[in-house]
């Protein structure tokens, strides 16, 4: 996918209509997302994480501060590559 490759995240097939999304920064951090798609609509979902202090037991689930500015450029990133089509 193009738009993920641009941000520095690589894809994988998953099946019918799903990615595995991974991005590794710094070689600290490592961060996977699982994007959902069809003709129609995506959405973006938390798979896994390495070195971002994930505890999804504390109550509320925590997770490294930078997690989402990473996902939202993936998200920017697919959408600017929607919006050429």
């Amino acid at each position: 996918m193009v738009g993920a490759a641009a941000k520095g995240w690589t894809t994988a097939e998953q099946g019918d209509g799903q990615l595995l999304a991974t991005v590794n920064v710094r070689g600290k951090h490592t961060v996977m997302v699982l994007i959902a798609y069809t003709s129609e609509k995506y959405s973006l979902a938390y798979q896994n994480s390495i070195g971002m202090n994930y505890d999804p037991n504390g109550g509320q689930p925590l997770i490294h501060p930078s997690y989402n500015k990473w996902v939202q450029g993936l998200q920017e990133a697919i959408r600017t590559e929607l919006f050429k089509l």
